[in-house]
C-alpha cells in the first residue's frame, strides 16, 4: 500500500514540524496532494523559505516560524491539530559532538515539548520476534506491536498485538 491509499478523517489538519527541510516539505507536498490541511512550524535554522513558498498559495497549508525549544510555540502549533508529524531536528552526528548541549536543547528537549503538548501520546514500536530460515527463505514467525499509550492524566496502557 502506497502512502496516497492512506485514509483520515475528512479534514483532518496535520502538523509538520521541520516543514521547511527536504523531508518535511515532501511530507507537506504528500499531505496537501491528499487533500489534507497542513500546518507547517520551522524556524528555518536548517530548512529553507523557498521550501514554505511553494505551498503559501495553498489554502490548506498554514506555516509557523517558530521553534519547538518554545513549548508556547508547541502549544500554540497544536492547538486543533489531529496529526503531528515531527521532523524537527538538527542532523550532523560530528556537529552533535561539537555542540552536544545545543543539540540536547533542541533535538531531545525540542521532541519532548512536541510529545508534552499532545492530549494523547501513542507510542508504537513494530519487531519481528523471531526469523526462521526456511529453504533459503527467511520467515518471520510473528510480528509484535506494543503501543504505549500516555495520557496527559498520567494513566498508561500498554497493549501487545500479536501477527
Amino acid at each position: 500500500m502506497g502512502y496516497s491509499e492512506l485514509k483520515f478523517p475528512d479534514n483532518s489538519l496535520f502538523l509538520v514540524t521541520g516543514g521547511a527541510g527536504f523531508i518535511g516539505s515532501n511530507l507537506c507536498e504528500a499531505i496537501l496532494k491528499m487533500g489534507y490541511r497542513v500546518r507547517c512550524l520551522d524556524d528555518l535554522s536548517t530548512g529553507k523559505q523557498e521550501n514554505v513558498d511553494l505551498f503559501l498559495d495553498n489554502p490548506n497549508y498554514e506555516f509557523i516560524k517558530g521553534d519547538i525549544k518554545d513549548l508556547d510555540v508547541c502549544m500554540k502549533a497544536c492547538e486543533g491539530v489531529d496529526y503531528v508529524l515531527n521532523q524537527a531536528a538538527w542532523g550532523s552526528v560530528p556537529r552533535s559532538i561539537e555542540i552536544p548541549l545545543f543539540y540536547c536543547a533542541n533535538n531531545i528537549q525540542g521532541t519532548l515539548n512536541m510529545l508534552y503538548t499532545l492530549p494523547v501520546l501513542l507510542f508504537m514500536v513494530m519487531s519481528p520476534i523471531c526469523r526462521k530460515r526456511k529453504e533459503g527463505k527467511e520467515i518471520f514467525c510473528h510480528l509484535m506491536l506494543s503501543a504505549n499509550v500516555r495520557m496527559k492524566n498520567g494513566q498508561s496502557s500498554i497493549r501487545s498485538i500479536m501477527d
